[in-house]
């Protein structure tokens, strides 16, 4: 029911502008029907006015209104009135005779006393005068121009050097020593710099303290120690500088089968390899 009552009023509010439009339709219908009705009596008393014309007014509008024509310029032309001849006098023939008569032998004289003072023009004279124009320019533009060619020449000269070649008589090219400089970066490439994998406490391990280790101590003045397998003899005498503060005179080394490396470290006179030996605590 509801739905009902809500789908009526929907109907009747879609409904109401169609009734209005209809009713605004059919009162413009009744205007326009009387508006002709309005427009034939306001004419009427017109109409009786105009009757009240006079008759003269009436004849005049009868009357038919004269065509006027537009005349041809040609026709005006020929139909406009002539000078007269008193204005001027027309001349006689003789007297246009004598004046022709007279006239021309001045003309003739004139023309004689101009060809006798001008010169004969020739065809090769006439010809002439324009080249000559032309070649004068051609011969100013070509001096110019080697000019010019005279100048960037001397240029040219001054700073072409001639280059020596060297004469090779070998086969093979061994590329010169330049200079080359030191790295200097910007900023380091590692965080932390790295540490040398020998220094002097991982050169020389321990000594060697057998009988016949402590026979050389006291025999040939030489100290044994067994050492890392990667150093060398350069790298043992500099270890045993820095720890115990001697100086090896020679350094003699090997692998044993167990594959360590021993060295024997002999001493200079100055100093004495038990004293060594009982500093570090060997004996």
């Amino acid at each position: 029911a509801n739905f009902l009552l809500k789908r009526q009023t929907y109907l009747k509010v879609q409904m109401a502008p169609t009734k209005e439009k209809s009713a605004k339709k059919s009162t413009s219908d009744s205007k326009k029907k009387q508006a002709p009705a309005e427009e034939s009596k306001k004419s009427a008393p017109d109409q009786a006015k105009k009757s009240a014309v006079p008759e003269k007014a009436k004849k005049s509008n009868t009357e038919k209104p004269k065509i006027t024509t537009v005349e041809n310029p040609k026709k005006s032309a020929a139909e406009k009135p002539k000078k007269t001849t008193a204005e001027k006098p027309k001349k006689s023939a003789v007297e246009k005779t004598k004046k022709s008569v007279v006239e021309k032998p001045k003309k003739s004289s004139e023309k004689a006393k101009k060809t006798a003072t001008e010169k004969p023009k020739t065809p090769s004279a006439a010809k002439d005068k324009k080249p000559s124009k032309a070649i004068a320019v051609s011969v100013t533009k070509k001096a110019e121009k080697i000019q010019k060619a005279k100048k960037a020449l001397s240029k040219v000269k001054k700073d072409v050097k001639v280059r020596k070649v060297k004469v090779r008589y070998s086969m093979t090219f061994r590329r010169p020593k330049t200079l080359r400089l030191k790295k200097q970066p910007l900023y380091p490439r590692k965080s932390t710099p790295t540490r040398p994998k020998l220094d002097k406490y991982r050169i020389i391990r321990f000594p060697v303290t057998s009988e016949a280790a402590i026979k050389k101590i006291e025999d040939n003045n030489t100290l044994v120690f067994i050492v890392d397998v990667l150093a060398n003899k350069r790298m043992i005498k500099k270890a045993m500088k820095d720890m115990y503060e001697i100086q090896a005179l020679k350094v003699n080394t090997l692998i044993r089968p167990d594959g360590q490396k021993k060295a024997f470290i002999r001493l200079t006179q100055d100093y004495d390899a038990l004293e060594v030996a009982n500093r570090i605590g060997l004996i």
